[in-house]
């Protein structure tokens, strides 16, 4: 179960920014922390639609500034995720 954690949150990692840049404008790094725990308590959703959504209202219960990114945004920011969950995509 341990390697199981680590591969997946390698998976749901975003790559490493450094310290530098502007901040955030969404709380992606949570969001990813979340939906790692979600998907192992619950597992995967049963569609990419349902999976966007269900981010989506992670941001509308969570967004600090009130502000969630569009659904093509949170889209194409899953689409690599959820390739590898389906097997479509190497990990």
């Amino acid at each position: 179960m341990a390697k199981m954690m680590r591969e997946a949150s390698a998976l749901m990692s975003p790559p490493s920014r450094g310290n530098t840049g502007a901040t955030p404008r969404y709380e992606w790094d949570a969001m990813y922390a979340w939906l790692t725990w979600f998907i192992f308590d619950k597992g995967v959703p049963a569609s990419q639609t349902a999976l966007v959504a269900l981010v989506q209202d992670w941001f509308v219960q969570n967004s600090r500034s009130g502000e969630v990114p569009e659904e093509s945004t949170i889209r194409k920011r899953l689409a690599s995720l959820w390739r590898k969950l389906r097997g479509e995509e190497p990990v």
